[in-house]
């Protein structure tokens, strides 16, 4: 069920007695008015991530050092210590908000993320941002040989529902918000939780 008001987008699945998502701009919208989904973006971003793991590409306890040359593996350096697996549960130790999404790619990006620091030690407390993600892209990208998220998002999650690679797209092009940046439409949103959710065929996530 999708309801529409003057400055709301409200998706409904009745097929798990669920509210799914809320967005509100100053816009007229309908069913097939694109937005920027914000923060209703990251366990997209995060399914499209756990494919490639149930792949093989790339596992949970894997470091960001083995996908990412420059990256700390100095044992003395608790960033060594950060797993695909930490940055998925936002428990990374990264608490900002910190990429530049003007960069010319993503790797500049977490490179920012990364120049900046941590503020605790991986895996002992929980913390909400967007660093997490980018930097789980990024890993996720040189697992699979590929260098842009938008095809990776294509590959993994819209051919397989037979979703045109224009109906969902990560913004901006150059260097995509993973965390906050995924302009689509309510319907395209709603089909892509539909087959994560019921696991329909093909499915996406084994459950």
């Amino acid at each position: 069920h999708l309801a529409f008001v003057h400055t709301s987008i409200t998706i409904y699945a009745p097929f798990v007695d669920l509210l799914v998502l809320t967005l509100s701009h100053n816009q007229e919208a309908g069913t097939n008015t694109e937005v920027i989904v914000a923060s209703a973006s990251k366990w997209v971003s995060s399914t499209a991530i756990w494919v490639a793991i149930q792949q093989g590409k790339i596992s949970v306890d894997d470091r960001a050092s083995q996908y990412l040359s420059w990256w700390t593996t100095d044992p003395a350096d608790a960033r060594s210590n950060v797993t695909l697996g930490n940055l998925l549960s936002f428990s990374s130790g990264f608490t900002g908000d910190t990429c530049d999404y003007t960069k010319p790619n993503l790797t500049q990006c977490v490179k920012d993320i990364y120049n900046a620091g941590i503020t605790y030690s991986p895996g002992t407390n929980f913390y909400y941002c967007g660093d997490h993600h980018q930097i789980a892209a990024l890993m996720v990208l040189n697992a699979v040989g590929l260098s842009d998220w938008n095809v990776f998002f294509n590959q993994y999650i819209l051919s397989t529902l037979g979703i045109s690679t224009t109906a969902a797209v990560y913004l901006p092009p150059n260097c995509p918000n993973v965390a906050g940046g995924l302009y689509t439409d309510a319907l395209t949103y709603l089909r892509i939780f539909q087959a994560i959710y019921t696991n329909i065929n093909p499915p996406l996530v084994n459950t």
